[in-house]
């Protein structure tokens, strides 16, 4: 968010407010300062400021430091009281429903209902701070008591190996490296009167504790959960439903503007004026950001494009059908690049062969791993690509070439600390000899990479694309059709998912919990959901019960439905 978008917001007002995420909102504190003092400056006015918990105690040890500047003429306000008594009580509401899910119905059902559930419809901003531990907010209490609820109920489908095998190391390493970044860092950085502070053992533990609870967990469960075509099923299912509700939800937004976080919690999650597109309206519901709103639009699509090429449907109503009124409600979000993604890769599920996705499943992970390699080198044609986007628009070239230039910035500070990152507290941003900062982060990976360092990079990232790998080679040795489908579309989704994190911020751990449900479904061998009721013709006809016993021992190794080929 820049001072400019500030500015066009408090147009016609007498008052703004800056409401900043909580999601690694320490690293936008310093930043704040210099973006509220360029409001007031060129609008007279006294800008008010939402933090979340965590960044109030980070705003007061700033303003008091040495060096350090208070908010300029700022009312910093928490959303804690911001929000009505609804918002306060959501998180813990959450919890008996958590455990209501895993006590009445099976375990992928209500791992993807609690989990995905809690991101889509809980309040941004509001979090519970205590001592050492991250703050509680929707994610992390949403991943822990999922956690809980499924070890009451359902621990036999729990394998805690899962956590570190095979492409589990990656996260690991991932949260190794965590601790490493955190205890290297522990000298202060002056930068005129900024003075950045380093950080210790007790930043370590927390950041481990918050790396765990925001992308272990749901990767964990996913992985442990999601292991045959029918818990692929469940998924699909419940991505649909839910994507349906939102849609409804969406709709609203799009006609009356993004008021439904208001109405209900009692404050607007962000700023209003990023809303704005097209004459009308883009839709945050109760999300971080329209752009998190739109790319799960464009999930849900994806998703029940598949589901209907499949033959899939849901209470009688096609798959495809559905996936036709999402791309719908897709493109009145008003997102380009979660349009661009539908155009590229909607009719690919909807008519193309699932090697066709999965191949392009592939080539966006590849990108992904390469494009960092590409910025170190200076290697990307970046005149071409803003030349390219000159010809779409003016605003997308003048965007695309901010955005690049910006991160050119972020790629020469983290070049300095390469391996394992600057950490936190703003240490990876940019900053003048006055102390003013003088970058904006937009995308995910720059953040990352600064932050966690080659290290951080290649270990989140690899979690998130080595599934897309694997898929692709269990695919080639599918026999069966729908099963393929499935896998091809669910890897096909992933990749999206992780290649808008070169453009845009990770916004939920949605994209971590699709990728351990990929991988659960690789290593489970997908054994199809007809099996079962295939094991009982035997019974009718003992003739054949020898080749039944192969059959099934062949679905168990090669995914196939072995027993219907045979009959």
């Amino acid at each position: 968010m820049t001072s400019a978008e500030l500015s066009t917001a408090a147009a016609g007002i007498k008052r703004v407010s800056v409401i900043v995420p909580t999601y690694r909102e320490v690293e936008n504190i310093p930043h704040l300062v210099e973006r509220l003092d360029g409001v007031r400056r060129a609008n007279g006015l006294d800008p008010d400021v939402l933090l979340g918990a965590r960044s109030l105690a980070r705003v007061a040890s700033y303003s008091c430091s040495p060096g350090g500047t208070a908010l300029p003429g700022a009312a910093v306000r928490n959303p804690m009281e911001q929000g009505n008594l609804f918002a306060k009580l959501a998180l813990f509401v959450w919890v008996p429903v958590t455990l209501a899910l895993f006590s009445r119905g099976s375990a992928p059902r209500a791992t993807a209902w609690s989990l995905i559930g809690a991101v889509l419809f809980l309040p941004q901003l509001i979090n519970f701070d205590l001592p050492v531990i991250p703050a509680f907010d929707k994610q992390t209490v949403a991943a822990l008591w999922a956690l809980i609820g499924c070890y009451i109920w359902h621990r036999r489908r729990l394998r805690w190996d899962r956590a570190y095998r095979g492409i589990g190391f990656f996260l690991i390493v991932y949260l190794v490296g965590v601790v490493c970044t955190t205890l290297l860092n522990g000298d202060e950085q002056r930068y005129g009167p900024r003075i950045l502070p380093g950080s210790g053992v007790y930043d370590a533990v927390s950041a481990l504790l918050a790396e765990i609870l925001n992308y272990a967990i749901p990767f964990f469960l996913a992985r442990n959960l999601y292991r045959t075509r029918a818990d692929l099923l469940v998924l699909v299912r419940a991505l649909v439903w839910l994507g349906l509700i939102y849609s409804m939800l969406a709709l609203v937004e799009i006609r009356l503007s993004p008021q439904l976080h208001n109405w209900i919690y009692g404050f607007h999650q962000h700023t209003f004026g990023q809303s704005a597109r097209g004459g009308g309206f883009r839709p945050m519901v109760f999300m971080a950001h329209g752009l998190a709103c739109a790319m799960f639009m464009l999930s849900t699509a994806m998703v029940a494009t598949t589901f209907g090429r499949a033959g899939g449907r849901l209470r009688g109503a096609p798959g495809r059908a559905l996936g036709a009124w999402l791309t719908l409600v897709l493109l009145l979000c008003k997102s380009t690049a979660a349009i661009i993604y539908g155009t590229l890769c909607l009719p690919l599920l909807a008519w193309g062969r699932s090697r066709a996705a999965s191949h392009l499943a592939l080539v966006l992970a590849v990108v992904v791993l390469v494009y960092p390699g590409l910025r170190l080198g200076s290697l990307l044609p970046i005149d071409a690509l803003v030349a390219k986007a000159a010809s779409i628009s003016d605003d997308r070239s003048e965007s695309l070439s901010f955005r690049l230039l910006n991160e050119e910035m972020l790629v020469e500070r983290a070049r300095q600390r390469l391996w394992f990152g600057w950490g936190g507290y703003g240490r990876n941003r940019v900053y003048d000899a006055s102390g003013a900062d003088i970058v904006t982060t937009d995308s995910q990976w720059a953040i990352c990479f600064g932050s966690r360092g080659l290290v951080g990079y290649v270990s989140f990232f690899g979690l998130l694309t080595a599934p897309i790998f694997a898929a692709a080679r269990r695919i080639k040795h599918l026999q069966d059709a729908k099963t393929a489908r499935l896998l091809s579309g669910l890897s096909l989704i992933l990749a999206v998912n992780v290649f808008d994190l070169l453009l845009n911020g990770l916004f939920s751990f949605i994209p971590v919990f699709l990728a351990g449900a990929l991988v659960g479904a690789v290593e489970g061998s997908v054994v199809p959901a007809e099996a079962p009721q295939q094991r009982r013709r035997p019974l009718k006809q003992p003739g054949a019960q020898v080749a039944d016993v192969s059959g099934r021992a062949d679905a168990r190794h090669a995914g196939a439905d072995a027993p219907r080929s045979r009959a």
